[in-house]
């Protein structure tokens, strides 16, 4: 059989009919056929012989019709519209149509330029639309963290998934602990004690002077140890110099300024970041430091020089089990369309393997229509059995809540406070948002201008789950540091309130910079870590992951030959596709479950335990010395010794305070006994005692000393006894 099967069927029926090969051949040559095509398919075909029906003479060819519908003229095939190329192949003829060689000829030039057409037009389209082998990467050294930056603040809706892991692995070949030597050990330490010295004197000084409440003395040697108002251990001169701090009265004696020079660069950085400092009332010059009445008295200082932070992860490290894994996944689906109602869900899921020890955690929230909905899968009930009594169980919180969960939900616990922190965390997120989002593109701005960022190799095209990516291997540019970080600095001058004030043009920090300390730190981390980003053909992030090898020290004998490996990653996809979020079926108020939380803690017989009323009573300290760092004392009028009431101006006036105590007596704070004593013109001590319903007889304690302890009966003085 040939290729051409109707041709065949032809050819036999003709023999049949009695045509000699050369007959078939003609009347197929004047149809139009081709000649060599006809050739080919009589020397296939069997030489059947022929059947003669007619007489000699008369010999009949077949049917003209007959052939006409076997074989069409060439001249009956349609023109080739060239819109219609794709569709119109030699499969689609269904008549077996022989062509002459010169319509031969056109169809194949047409067919050729439809081709090239379709061909040239795919060329243009991929050029044009920048795929296939003209995509061109999205980004360069110059422009690739402010280019991310500005397609990340178009997202309005995606899907992200935070993972760290953390595990215990053979050593790759080369690595090693880090090492590093501080050219100047020995003097450092001492001025680190020095400083440390300084910081205990002066907390210690302006403890005492705060109890002159205004009247302070003429000099410091009435402060000095040993003397009748004082047998604290402290001196009132400087450990180097030896001689007194410089000390005198300000304000017509009213205010007092007490300075003191320290040494080291972090004295000074510690003091500017410690509790309750207030530029204007803790004035710093350079290293020197001036202390007056509002100075905070709270100052601690180290006594040797801080590890540096690759020594000190070296040093943790050493103490890992030779088998550990932990993995912890974050996942967040959000919606920003609506900047006031924006609806996001979101899971936490980790566990861990410390070898004789596992665990596993795993958390949903979201937030829809106004209202948070939280739900607890996996928690270790051992540690958290309170919180584990609700696990699998979706829980409803009202956004009303706010900073008063804690007293609108029976005090503090362990649910008031998740009802509080969701609320609060999304307010101040809010507030910050605006804040944070100009120090980023600050922030990048300057990296790009200095380029503190390099291609560690060339930019590259590769699929990553299915998606088609632009990968970008990063490395940080050791020149460009001192210059980004002195930009950052100059930013913070400009506007101090921002998210950069808290830099400072700290001198110590810029010649740390440039040390050769630094430069170890800085080629250990080139050398053990990578930054990866990867970015869709728009531009758009969609992989971010930082790698980190620690190399235990060698004295760490159970890893030996190992290493851990450190690997954050963010994953964003389904960026601005719809999002939706469903509210949870079946779920619980949180004040549902703060009653049966608190009625778990009770006793057998409904009494409040003594562990709830101490819970209770330790969060009256803390409000309390909110209210002093407000207000400068505790309350601003004191309250005679006896039953606790919201009496106004004195310390249980303030509604934490009051609402705690209250909680603290099982809803009844006139079973409470309270007092608040004046010194000096300022109500400087307080006392608080609760009945123990579980113990007849006693009451729980405490007050501005510190104190937290049962004592006998009631409270009957100012401080627990």
């Amino acid at each position: 059989m040939s290729s051409f099967p109707e041709l065949d069927k032809y050819i036999a029926e003709a023999r049949q009919e009695g045509l000699s090969n050369e007959q078939i051949r003609q009347e197929l040559i004047k149809v139009g056929w081709n000649p060599a095509d006809i050739d080919a398919v009589i020397n296939l075909a069997p030489q059947t012989p022929p059947v003669i029906t007619k007489s000699p003479e008369v010999k009949e060819v077949p049917d003209q019709k007959l052939i006409n519908n076997i074989v069409s003229p060439v001249s009956e095939i349609k023109p080739i519209d060239p819109k219609q190329a794709p569709v119109i192949t030699p499969f689609n003829v269904q008549m077996p149509a022989a062509e002459p060689a010169h319509r031969s000829s056109k169809l194949l030039l047409v067919i050729t330029v439809i081709i090239l057409f379709v061909a040239f037009g795919g060329v243009g389209f991929a050029y044009f639309m920048k795929i296939g082998p003209f995509a061109k990467i999205p980004y360069t050294e110059a422009n690739l963290i402010s280019g991310l930056l500005g397609k990340f603040s178009d997202i309005k809706t995606a899907s992200y998934a935070f993972s760290t892991s953390f595990n215990v692995g053979p050593r790759d070949p080369g690595a090693l602990p880090f090492t590093i030597q501080v050219s100047n050990e020995g003097p450092l330490r001492q001025q680190y004690q020095n400083d440390s010295d300084r910081s205990k004197s002066i907390s210690n000084l302006l403890f005492l002077l705060r109890l002159k409440n205004g009247k302070y003395p003429a000099t410091l040697d009435a402060l000095k140890p040993g003397n009748s108002m004082s047998g604290s251990n402290f001196s009132v001169n400087d450990p180097i110099s030896q001689k007194p701090y410089t000390y005198t009265l300000t304000d017509s004696g009213k205010n007092f300024a007490l300075t003191a020079s320290f040494e080291t660069d972090n004295a000074i950085s510690t003091i500017s970041k410690s509790y309750g400092f207030v530029a204007t009332t803790t004035i710093i010059n350079n290293k020197n430091v001036t202390f007056t009445k509002d100075s905070s008295q709270y100052l601690y200082l180290p006594t040797e020089p801080p590890k540096p932070f690759l020594v000190s992860l070296s040093d943790s490290v050493k103490m890992l089990p030779p088998a550990i894994s932990a993995q912890i996944a974050a996942g967040a689906t959000t919606d920003w369309t609506s900047s006031s109602q924006s609806d996001w869900k979101f899971n936490l899921d980790g566990s861990g393997d410390f070898g004789d020890l596992t665990y596993a955690v795993n958390v949903d929230a979201l937030r829809k229509a106004g209202s948070y909905y939280f739900r607890i899968n996996k928690i270790p009930s051992l540690f958290l059995a309170s919180i584990a009594s609700i696990k699998g169980q979706w829980v409803k919180i009202d956004p009303s809540l706010g900073s008063t969960a804690s007293s609108i939900l029976g005090g503090y616990n362990e649910f008031s406070s998740i009802a509080s922190q969701f609320p609060n965390s999304e307010d101040a997120y809010k507030k910050s948002n605006l804040a944070m989002i100009d120090f980023i593109k600050k922030t990048a701005g300057f990296a790009d201008s200095e380029n503190l960022f390099t291609f560690k190799n060339p930019p590259n095209k590769e699929t990553v789950d299915n998606q088609s990516l632009y990968k970008f291997d990063l490395k940080i540019n050791r020149g460009a540091i001192l210059p980004f970080y002195r930009n950052l600095v100059a930013e913070a001058a400009k506007n101090p309130d921002n998210t950069l004030g808290t830099l400072t043009n700290d001198q110590g920090a810029l010649e740390y910079l440039q040390s050769k300390e630094f430069d170890d730190v800085f080629n250990y981390l080139d050398q053990n870590t990578n930054v990866t980003v990867w970015a869709d053909q728009n531009g758009f992030p969609a992989i971010l992951q930082y790698t980190m090898r620690v190399v235990p020290p060698d004295t760490a004998v159970q890893l030996k030959d190992k290493q851990a490996n450190l690997i954050f990653k963010l994953v964003i996809s389904g960026i601005n596709e719809p999002v939706t979020i469903d509210v949870p079926t079946n779920t619980k108020p949180i004040q549902q479950v703060i009653d049966e939380f608190t009625k778990n803690q009770s006793d057998y017989n409904g009494t409040t335990s003594v562990l709830a009323t101490k819970e209770r009573l330790s969060q009256v300290r803390i409000s309390a010395e909110l209210l002093y760092d407000k207000v400068k004392g505790y309350g601003t009028k004191v309250f005679p010794m006896g039953v606790c009431t919201q009496a106004v101006n004195t310390l249980f006036e303030d509604k934490n305070v009051y609402e705690e105590i209250k909680t603290a007596s099982g809803g009844d704070a006139s079973k409470a006994t309270c007092v608040s004593t004046m010194t000096g013109g300022k109500v400087t001590s307080y006392a608080v005692s609760v009945p123990l319903e579980t113990s007849p007889g006693y009451s729980w304690c405490i007050d501005s000393t510190g104190a937290s302890k049962q004592i006998t009966g009631s409270l009957s003085g100012s401080v627990c006894k």
